[in-house]
């Protein structure tokens, strides 16, 4: 799939941010009041959202996707990385839901070097008073 595809496709997925108390259901660009009050009340300046499934956006099994995710939230824990789960639930009906991880306070260099090493080719970063935004990885 060309990158002009992949971006319409991530544009058009709604990202859920599994806390211990809610859901919030975000959209690339689209701003979520209770999500930004969640963020500064839980002292969140910025995060970051990404998986390790499907690398480089090439569909594998959901037997391959659960493994990969296991050993990224693993490295996650080594690290001592806080993270929730997340979903991005794309409007494609064609394309599988994606289970992922919300980080919390992580930099984008950080995140994106994260993202980098389980091969993906863009995450989902944001923070206190901005709204969801498509970053590439290149």
């Amino acid at each position: 799939m060309n990158r002009k595809a992949l971006e319409l496709l991530y544009h058009q997925t709604t990202y859920t941010v599994h806390t211990l108390m809610q859901i919030f259901k975000l959209r690339v660009n689209q701003n979520n009041e209770d999500f930004q009050n969640w963020l500064h009340q839980n002292e969140i300046n910025t995060w970051a959202m990404m998986t390790a499934a499907n690398p480089y956006s090439i569909e594998q099994t959901e037997e391959k996707n659960v493994k990969l995710n296991a050993k990224f939230e693993n490295q996650l824990q080594e690290k001592n990385l806080t993270h929730y789960y997340s979903e991005g639930i794309p409007d494609n009906l064609n394309w599988s839901i994606e289970i992922g991880f919300f980080l919390p306070n992580i930099s984008l260099n950080s995140a994106k070097q994260l993202a980098a090493a389980v091969q993906q080719n863009a995450i989902v970063f944001g923070g206190v008073g901005a709204t969801a935004q498509l970053i590439w990885l290149e």
